[in-house]
């Protein structure tokens, strides 16, 4: 009898992980359609995917409003409110990439774009004939979703047609113009203490907490810490903090502080290659230059058509002196992506690398790949903010010097 009870259990365990497989196995499939419609900007089959009733009550749950408004409201969430056009419209001149299932019903994708790295959750349910239908979609830059982000426009809009209703992120606006104002004015202590007078609820929205985080890195070191603690105790699960404390500390040029943040982040999304060319990037201005060079070489070997992972490796390279190196890397460039980083480099002004620019190396590469002053308005966005960002760090530190200086001359 304890045989064929045995027998009957390893079977039945082996049912529920077959069918726990085919639903995951399913779910990816679905995750990757999605990746190839956000790629191509989709937007109507992104749309046809949506859960319209499950976005409705997220956003409605909990808030009385006249049937009306209800129905105008849904009528717009059918027709106006396009969830497909939010997620194309993020991919501005970049590229979306699963990266993994998350559970049975969330998954990652990172966006590489004009304006940086992104990552997003997309989370869905299964549903009849297809499978799955879009529930909800998390971006880690704005650090909301995208139906929190209805529902507060749903309270505003209908607290301008309803006189009676009300609710805390109304009756906190008056302090918010007024935080508003002082921000303006460059009163920055003074706008920070001011959040700490809104009701808790208002305070733990995610649009106030990135608010203190943005006053807070402008204050003081201490200020931020500060910001960063109240984030955690509000949200102690939500990776998106790290992402923006690792823009925060790139900066505030605290390289220590941003391999912190870009490890925590790592911890999380262990599959993203994406994160390592940033780690990379950290090493370098710290100057461990071998530590980079490794770092960037395996971030290439797991993923490699990142173009501003070659130019980080090529920068590596530039910064600590081996020039032929860093031109043979700019062949990889211009054989892969069609970019040639002379174009750049040529248009950045006589400091930026001018030990490399007159090396042999350099003018040898210069002579045979001459630099097209009209191809600039076509480079590689990734590869010419990377350079935006290195002439804007070089910009700040000799501000922050020149600022030194006048300092010590008054005193």
């Amino acid at each position: 009898m304890r045989f064929f009870l045995k027998v009957f259990l390893v079977a039945g365990i082996l049912l529920i992980t077959a069918l726990s497989c085919s639903k995951v196995n399913k779910a990816d499939e679905f995750a990757k359609e999605l990746e190839n419609l956000m790629n191509n900007k989709d937007a109507s089959t992104i749309d046809s995917y949506v859960a319209l009733d499950a976005l409705y009550h997220k956003v409605t749950d909990g808030l009385s409003a006249p049937a009306y408004y209800q129905d105008g409201f849904r009528q717009d969430l059918e027709q106006e409110f396009s969830l497909g056009k939010v997620i194309t419209g993020a991919n501005n001149g970049g590229k979306y990439k699963f990266i993994r299932m998350m559970n049975d019903t969330t998954a990652m994708y990172r966006l590489l774009s004009d304006e940086g790295v992104n990552y997003f959750e997309l989370n869905f349910k299964p549903a009849g004939e297809k499978d799955f239908q879009i529930t909800d979609f998390y971006g880690y830059v704005s650090s909301e979703t995208f139906s929190s982000n209805l529902r507060r426009l749903y309270i505003i809009n209908l607290a301008n047609e309803d006189s009676t209703f009300t609710h805390p992120i109304i009756e906190a606006f008056p302090k918010l113009e007024y935080i508003a104002g002082l921000h303006a004015a460059k009163k920055l202590d003074a706008a920070l203490r001011a959040i700490d007078s809104l009701p808790p609820s208002v305070q733990n929205d995610k649009i106030i907490l990135a608010m203190r985080l943005n006053l807070a890195q402008m204050v003081s070191d201490s200020a931020l810490d500060a910001a960063v603690e109240v984030y955690k105790k509000s949200y102690p699960n939500d990776h998106a903090l790290q992402l923006k404390l690792i823009e925060i500390y790139f900066m505030k040029e605290q390289p220590e502080k941003a391999m912190t943040a870009i490890e925590a982040l790592k911890t999380a999304i262990p599959e993203d290659p994406y994160l390592d060319v940033l780690k990379a990037q950290v090493l370098s201005q710290l100057k461990k230059y071998d530590e980079a060079d490794k770092t960037i070489q395996a971030a290439i070997a797991k993923e490699d058509d990142i173009e501003e992972a070659y130019w980080t490796q090529s920068q590596i390279q530039m910064e600590s002196g081996q020039y032929d190196k860093a031109t043979a890397v700019f062949g990889e460039i211009l054989e892969r992506f069609g970019n040639n980083p002379a174009d750049l480099l040529e248009n950045t002004g006589d400091t930026l690398f001018s030990a490399f620019r007159a090396s042999p190396a350099y003018q040898q590469w210069l002579e045979q790949h001459p630099a097209d002053q009209s191809a600039l308005g076509g480079q590689s966005d990734s590869l010419e903010r990377l350079m935006q960002e290195y002439e804007a760090l070089m910009a700040d530190s000799s501000a922050h010097k020149h600022e030194e200086v006048h300092d010590n001359h008054k005193h």
